[in-house]
């Protein structure tokens, strides 16, 4: 793994070690506090390209950090207006937060729209559906197609964009197409997309619902 999404503080003696046992080049910075690391982590490790995630407003001492920062992502168009006006001595790379998430949404539930709800409020949202012939890969048939299921996303009004997911194997052709700096998937894939060139974010899933749950309900399974 070259990637690294950090979104608790960790000192910077475990950050050094980790970033030289592990080979890291990438590291995704969701917390401010994690900033002030950024100067040292630049010194000794000068080809590691840093990404900050800005989803509040930052006070004079964490924006000199960014200095040291490659890429910063910003949840409001507010914060990119006010990165845009500072005075960088190194000004890094400015752009909006954009999230992709990837499901089948059968069976529509409130697990879905809690993933989805959550995962819009990092940013911009693009939502990949599976499509039919995707899921019979899975060895999943879906009660719903796939215009029924993309239809459901739609009606949440989450999703900036959704478009048809056809292979499992494209996660990294999806980010680089839709030029997205986050993936958030279920935690049921935890670290399961880590080699994905942007932050991962592996969420909680909403406990006693499942799409499987209601099928064996349902007499389906």
């Amino acid at each position: 793994m070259t990637n690294w999404t950090l979104t608790n503080y960790v000192p910077l003696d475990e950050m050094i070690r980790h970033i030289r046992d592990h080979g890291i080049q990438r590291i995704f910075l969701m917390q401010d506090s994690l900033l002030v690391h950024c100067g040292h982590i630049k010194e000794q490790f000068t080809q590691i390209v840093l990404n900050f995630y800005v989803t509040n407003d930052l006070d004079a001492v964490h924006l000199v950090y960014l200095n040291h920062v490659d890429n910063v992502y910003c949840l409001k168009k507010e914060y990119l207006e006010n990165l845009n006006n500072f005075s960088f001595q190194t000004k890094p790379c400015i752009d909006y937060i954009r999230v992709i998430t990837f499901g089948t949404y059968d069976l529509f539930h409130v697990g879905h729209y809690n993933i989805l709800k959550r995962a819009k409020a990092f940013g911009i949202l693009y939502v990949g559906v599976s499509t039919d012939e995707l899921n019979l890969k899975k060895h999943k048939i879906s009660v719903h197609q796939v215009s029924r299921r993309k239809m459901d996303v739609y009606t949440t009004k989450f999703a900036d964009l959704i478009f048809e997911e056809e292979s499992l194997e494209w996660k990294q052709d999806y980010v680089t197409k839709y030029a997205c700096n986050l993936l958030i998937m279920g935690d049921d894939w935890k670290d399961g997309f880590n080699f994905c060139d942007c932050a991962c974010l592996y969420l909680p899933r909403t406990p006693d619902i499942s799409t499987t749950q209601l099928k064996q309900n349902l007499g389906l399974l």
